[in-house]
């Protein structure tokens, strides 16, 4: 099955042989399926989604709104976190003309206050192997994509330190082995240090500190300046990025979005529709008829500041099995992170700083004289499965899924972007989108697990 996208663009020609980097020959004018014998003034570019079986029947092109109530674009992005900037300017980038949404200022949600590692290997799960390959493929991407965003005048915190997975009770120990050995059997680079090769890899580590896996391919970014970034990035590629603009309704014709409705009464209009809304997807979905089981599950961090005292903080990206320590180039450090399910409820607790801080200073005990700088929480947009939606959705022609990135939202920034662009010019994606695939969250029995209903437990670590 094609997805037929309609992009008027009127400088590129992308067909299913992808982009072609040529001036548009005078427009094909496709009869208007709402209008027998009438006619369109759009250019009919036609892009195929690569998850679709290939001998299904072709759709026909959605028939879009353009009338004075809608600003008009070729893309429309819903979402302002770092997967929709990311996709806004490498849209922008690609020649269509791409319209961002955001519902309060850009990197209020998630993104804002994420802590930003990347870490595809200490975060592995043994439920979560089928994704290792594209989480590596993202994590391989990072150094040229901050090197391209500096770029353009804004550096992102990159931080190629490496990451230490420390056992820190004698139960650890036995966990850690089991996750080594998994890692081993997957092909993954990790290496066991013992107590003492442990402290001299990492002096900011306490007596605790029992065991560890250090992977020296991982590291970390700051999530604001990275969001700094793409905002301007996206501008200078051309994109409109907008905020303080929520969407509240998406309007659904035959299987296509004709319409997408803000709060303040404005209307905009797109070909397509990306939509990486994180953990507001759902409810955006519910205006179109679909349920999508992504739910949003809170968290609360700490920022501490510079060390006041002769005691170090750590260099590298520390991690237990309860909690994480990332460190920022200009001495900071993130601690995180809670996993509630509280539905959207912000507010930040004194139990989460206890037990934040408790975790913490368990593993790296200098953090007593740091300076506590912030309490944030934020809303992480989960799936049943713990893998994000990405490619176009199986009833909606012109809506392409992006959200639902769980803790890994920071580590897929560029590769969703590119993926987004290869699913809309019908290119070869760069990593397999099969893992991804919205449908495999439209099953009852998925919705009703990612549903969130009645749940209100509380646990602090970072799952």
């Amino acid at each position: 099955m094609r997805n037929t996208i309609v992009l008027a663009t009127g400088r590129r020609e992308l067909g299913a042989a992808g982009l072609r980097g040529r001036p548009f020959p005078p427009p094909t004018v496709e009869p208007d399926p709402g209008n027998a014998g009438g006619g369109s003034d759009q250019t009919r570019i036609d892009g195929h989604n690569r998850q679709q079986p290939p001998n299904e029947s072709r759709r026909s092109s959605p028939a879009l709104i353009r009338g004075k109530r809608h600003n008009s674009s070729d893309a429309l992005v819903i979402g302002g976190g770092l997967i929709g900037l990311s996709a806004a300017w490498r849209l922008a980038q690609s020649g269509v003309r791409t319209t961002l949404l955001e519902r309060e200022r850009i990197g209020a949600g998630a993104s804002g206050v994420a802590a930003g590692m990347l870490a595809p290997v200490t975060e592995l799960d043994y439920a979560e192997t089928r994704a290792l390959a594209a989480r590596l493929a993202a994590l391989d991407r990072w150094p040229a994509f901050a090197a391209e965003l500096a770029a353009h005048g804004c550096e992102p915190g990159l931080l190629r330190c490496g990451s230490v997975l420390c056992a820190v009770e004698p139960d650890d120990l036995g966990e850690l082995r089991r996750l080594r050995d998994l890692q081993r059997s997957l092909g993954v680079e990790v290496e066991w240090l013992d107590r003492r090769a442990l402290r001299a890899h990492e002096p900011a580590l306490g007596p605790r500190a029992l065991a560890g896996l250090w992977v020296a391919s991982e590291g970390a970014v700051d999530p604001r300046a990275t969001l700094a970034a793409l905002a301007v990035a996206a501008r200078r590629a051309g994109a409109a990025v907008i905020e303080n603009c929520p969407v509240v309704r998406l309007e659904r014709t035959r299987g296509a979005i004709v319409g997408v409705h803000c709060a303040d009464g404005r209307s905009f209009g797109g070909d397509l529709v990306v939509l990486a809304a994180g953990a507001w997807s759902r409810e955006l979905a519910r205006s179109l008829g679909i349920e999508i089981a992504v739910r949003p599950v809170k968290g609360q961090l700490l920022v501490l500041g510079p060390n006041r005292g002769r005691a170090e903080l750590p260099t590298h990206v520390v991690r237990t099995l309860r909690v994480y320590c990332v460190p920022r180039r200009d001495g900071r450090m993130v601690v995180g992170a809670t996993v509630e399910e509280r539905g959207f409820d912000r507010a930040v607790t004194a139990g989460a700083v206890r037990s934040l801080l408790d975790e913490a200073w368990t593993v790296v005990p200098g953090i007593e004289e740091a300076e506590l700088l912030e309490v944030l929480a934020g809303h992480r947009p989960a799936t049943p499965d713990n893998e994000p939606l990405l490619g176009f959705d199986p009833e909606i022609e012109n809506l392409l899924w992006a959200t639902g990135h769980w803790r890994n939202g920071v580590l897929w920034v560029p590769l969703a972007g590119e993926a987004v662009v290869s699913l809309v010019y019908g290119r070869e994606p760069p990593v397999e989108l099969v893992p991804f695939d919205p449908r495999r969250l439209r099953s009852p029995e998925l919705s009703a697990r990612g549903s969130g209903r009645g749940a209100d437990a509380k646990s602090t670590g970072v799952r």
